[in-house]
């Protein structure tokens, strides 16, 4: 069975057609919603992508994956947290944020929030 990249709203109007929105739109609020919170230094695809990003010194992937399950969404974020920030502050600074971001701009819920911190920026 294929996995969909759509999420279906099942509240709208069905009478007029479906609306449906692409797992990316949820990565893209969700990128932004970790870049806003202070102490967030870089954001990586995946901690394998983060290692070899760290000795290829090249520009950094969006840092998020999401998928969709019976409750919500489910998104892993991928973050480097700059030297003297609290991890565990930051990291649910990032999960408040995210949640209400994706709530305020699609009214869709997410049920889990994954933050993964794969280093530390002493710069």
């Amino acid at each position: 069975m294929a996995v969909s990249k759509y999420y279906r709203i099942e509240e709208a109007n069905q009478e007029i057609g479906n609306i449906e929105i692409h797992s990316q739109v949820f990565e893209v609020i969700a990128h932004n919603a970790t870049a806003e919170i202070e102490g967030v230094s870089k954001m990586f695809k995946s901690i394998s992508q983060s290692i070899a990003d760290t000795f290829n010194s090249k520009k950094h992937r969006n840092g998020v994956e999401v998928e969709f399950d019976e409750n919500g969404l489910v998104i892993d974020v991928y973050v480097s947290i700059k030297v003297g920030y609290a991890i565990n502050e930051v990291a649910e600074k990032i999960q408040k944020n995210i949640h209400q971001m994706i709530y305020h701009m699609t009214s869709v819920k997410t049920s889990e929030i994954y933050v993964h911190v794969v280093s530390i920026d002493f710069d």
